[in-house]
């Protein structure tokens, strides 16, 4: 899937890592300098091109915003406080970075659980084995 993906390329990157030293410059065409946001993005969406034939899960349009967001909505879903996410952004306000949190599946069936009285925990709940479409609906989200 794309994580396998992302994590075997990280991976390949982290070997040449050395190669590449400390500097953020790039040496293009002759020209040394930082790389250009357009440039940036055609290389990210040459390279999600390559990796979709590997991987057809990979949306059509990639960019480099998106791996912000899955890094940050990924820590957040494992336990990492929105004031702390926030700092490591460098967001002036929570407001900005509650657009990440975004909770798992299994956040929703611990806060389903929490909420549990005595009577509802010997049934069997609903949410231990539905989709996240199933888990939705039974939040009342859709």
């Amino acid at each position: 899937d794309t994580a396998d993906a992302l994590q075997e390329y990280a991976e390949f990157e982290g070997k040449h890592e050395e190669e590449l030293g400390d500097s953020e410059d790039v040496k293009i065409k002759g020209k040394t300098g930082k790389m250009s946001e357009g440039n940036v993005e055609r290389f990210i969406a040459q390279y999600a091109d390559q990796a979709r034939e590997n991987c057809k899960e990979i949306p059509l349009r990639v960019h480099p915003h998106m791996f912000r967001r899955s890094r940050v909505t990924k820590m957040y879903q494992n336990g990492v406080e929105l004031p702390l996410i926030s700092c490591i952004l460098g967001h002036s306000s929570i407001e900005t970075t509650k657009v990440y949190a975004i909770a798992s599946l299994e956040m929703l069936r611990t806060a389903m659980e929490a909420v549990e009285t005595p009577e509802q925990m010997r049934e069997k709940p609903l949410w231990k084995e539905c989709s996240e479409e199933e888990m939705a609906k039974l939040c009342g989200l859709r």
